[in-house]
């Protein structure tokens, strides 16, 4: 059986023996004894490394041959594992599901213990931290959080030993509204008002009747209680959200927030009255601006027991209003609808608001003079070719007439007589 030489090897072998290789013209009968014993030894360490050498070379191509018939095998393993994962992703999905329909079903049935009031948090929390992956995950959870927990009807009662730990939640909601996205703020605004809701309802006793929203518009009420609502540290809480949004150009605060606020409990909200009025003038842009002023708009319209805080409150910036909705509706270029009529309407609830209080209001601006500085508005707009802007002065002076009709101020109608 014929080997086949590597020519390689055969020259790895020449240059590990050295003078003892025999040339390759020269017969097997040569003398090759003339080596002394260190010569020999020399000889064996090279032939040693030699053969050590051709064995490694020999084992890497093997390994090389396996590699190439390991890699299906690799793949093959490694689709497996993915599909298990898949598998696992999918029950793991499956049970958190469960979980969440034990979780409706506890607030369903004991929505009065104050374990419910913990809920809000882990529950905002999973939303927020859910992915695309995740999606049927957030909205089972957003479902149970908006729909369920924030609007159950009857809600824990709480004492005063448990005032703490529900402030405590407030502010913890509170304080994420500064970092979360603007799909967070309306769970933040919801959780908020729970919270609130269950703080204002601490004191009230079981038998007592609660008063609808519309039962207290039609109806003069005295100041409404505030229960368990420590004003003094709930208040600092949405003054500081109201200055980072108005001052904080990259703010994640939502203008959602106050509005929610002022229509829900807009006696605490007047509290935020002067701080508002503050920082409006000084808005971090346009945008921001125009939302401040529907927040006092919408402050301004709703109907509170005028006590004489918010009585001086209100005596303190209104003219202060008044002149700053005059200068901001000046043609100092051309101004966007979306900035022009939030302008329009605080400065036109300002005006019925003062027709509505005319005791209070009495001696905050002359009527005179108001419609002298829109006349002029009117002018200057008309120069500028600012169409809008004279349409708006237009309705105020067109409001001013109707609320002295309304009022007695102006001419009198004739009423009709019934048939």
């Amino acid at each position: 059986m014929e080997c086949e030489i590597d020519e390689e090897f055969r020259k790895e072998i020449k240059l590990a023996l050295g003078d003892a290789a025999l040339p390759s013209s020269e017969s097997e009968d040569d003398n090759v004894d003339d080596l002394d014993d260190e010569a020999m030894m020399r000889v064996d360490d090279a032939l040693a490394a030699a053969f050590r050498a051709r064995k490694k070379s020999s084992t890497t191509k093997k390994n090389r041959k396996g590699c190439v018939v390991f890699v299906p095998i690799l793949w093959s393993h490694v689709m497996l594992l993915l599909s298990l994962f898949i598998d696992f992703q999918q029950q793991l999905m499956d049970f958190r599901l469960r979980v969440l329909d034990l979780i409706e079903i506890y607030i369903r049935w004991q929505s009065k213990s104050l374990h419910s009031l913990d809920l809000v948090l882990p529950l905002f929390r999973l939303i927020m931290s859910c992915s695309n992956d995740t999606l049927p995950l957030a909205n089972r959870a957003t479902n149970i959080f908006t729909k369920k927990l924030c609007h159950m009807k009857e809600y824990p009662r709480i004492t005063e030993a448990d005032q703490a730990h529900v402030f405590d939640l407030l502010q913890q909601l509170l304080q994420a509204a500064y970092k979360v996205p603007t799909a967070g703020q309306e769970l933040i605004t919801q959780g908020s008002m729970f919270l609130l809701r269950v703080l204002r309802g601490g004191k009230r006793e079981l038998n007592e009747p609660v008063v609808s929203k519309k039962k207290r518009k039609r109806s003069n009420l005295p100041d409404v209680n505030f229960g368990l609502i420590d004003v003094t540290t709930v208040i600092p809480l949405f003054s500081d959200l109201l200055t980072d949004f108005l001052t904080n150009k990259n703010s994640h605060v939502h203008h959602m927030l106050f509005m929610t606020l002022v229509e829900r409990y807009p006696d605490l909200a007047w509290h935020l009255c002067k701080d508002l009025a503050s920082y409006l003038p000084n808005a971090v842009n346009q945008f921001r601006m125009g939302q401040a002023c529907e927040i006092m708009a919408s402050l301004l319209h709703q109907p509170v027991q005028l006590t004489e805080a918010k009585s001086e409150c209100l005596l303190s910036i209104c003219k202060d209003l008044k002149c700053f909705c005059i200068e901001h509706l000046k043609c100092d270029g051309q101004k966007k609808s979306k900035h022009i009529k939030p302008l329009v309407k605080l400065l036109s609830q300002l005006i019925i608001s003062c027709k509505e209080q005319p005791d209070v209001f009495a001696g905050c601006f002359d009527q005179e003079e108001l419609l002298t500085e829109i006349n002029e508005l009117i002018e200057e707009s008309s120069n500028h070719n600012s169409i809008l802007i004279a349409n708006e002065c237009r309705k105020l002076i067109t409001l001013l007439n109707k609320v002295d009709d309304n009022m007695g101020l102006g001419h009198k109608t004739k009423k009709r007589r019934k048939k």
